[in-house]
């Protein structure tokens, strides 16, 4: 049987996987190669349940990061909104890059090559 201890555990899990808001993720955080001087989107979001475009933001270590709202053709929904991340670099940079991508309370890191 299980001690009161993992039934506790389980219980905690269970309420952590329901309260969660259900995000929608548009794209991982693979790592990328980007052109130096353009600007290129990295990252989208979007949550079908609420309908409504998730807040997420980023830093990078040298590039600027902007975050853009619009709509896109999802959850059966042509005007779904979805939170858009763009990346560029600084201008002559070329190189490494490491952008951290902020949504709710957690970070994912994303490796970028400038090239």
């Amino acid at each position: 049987m299980f001690s009161r201890t993992s039934l506790i555990v389980i219980a905690v899990l269970s309420v952590m996987t329901f309260a969660t808001p259900t995000l929608a993720l548009d794209l991982e955080a693979p790592p990328m190669t980007v052109k130096a001087g353009s600007t290129v989107r990295i990252y989208g979001v979007f949550d079908c349940i609420r309908n409504v475009a998730p807040s997420i933001g980023g830093i990078a270590d040298h590039g600027t990061i902007t975050t853009r709202e619009g709509t896109t053709n999802r959850c059966g929904n042509p005007k779904q909104p979805v939170t858009e991340l763009y990346y560029t670099p600084p201008p002559g940079y070329r190189g490494p890059d490491e952008v951290r991508i902020r949504r709710g309370g957690a970070f994912t890191a994303m490796k970028i090559t400038v090239q």
